[in-house]
């Protein structure tokens, strides 16, 4: 018995596929489609997804462009965290420091008329 080819190329999604795959998404993800920056989200990803799939399919050195969509990927998550961190910093320096303690923040203020 032969051993089976490893090598083969298997081509991305036809565009009727796609199409499908993202409609899928979309319906679990944004079922009443209120959030638009959630369809904007599937579209990004899956554009992505499909540049990686199509470099992949493509590319004479499969180990090396593997390596440079993991390269990619990490890059872009650690530019996401940082953002992230970055958001959340400038969010509580913006936040005005109290020295009133929490219960008496959300009582009324009395204050007496001569």
């Amino acid at each position: 018995m032969p051993e089976s080819d490893t090598t083969t190329t298997q081509e991305a999604p036809l565009p009727q596929e796609q199409q499908t795959l993202m409609s899928l998404a979309r319906l679990i993800l944004n079922p009443d489609g209120k959030d638009p920056r959630i369809d904007q989200y599937i579209t990004s990803t899956f554009s992505y997804i499909l540049g990686a799939l199509y470099k992949m399919t493509t590319s004479s050195d499969r180990e090396a462009t593997a390596k440079e969509i993991a390269d990619d990927l990490n890059r872009r998550f650690e530019s996401w965290v940082a953002e992230r961190e970055k958001k959340e910093k400038d969010a509580q320096a913006a936040a005005p420091a109290s020295t009133e303690p929490e219960a008496s923040k959300d009582q009324p203020k009395i204050e007496e008329v001569d």
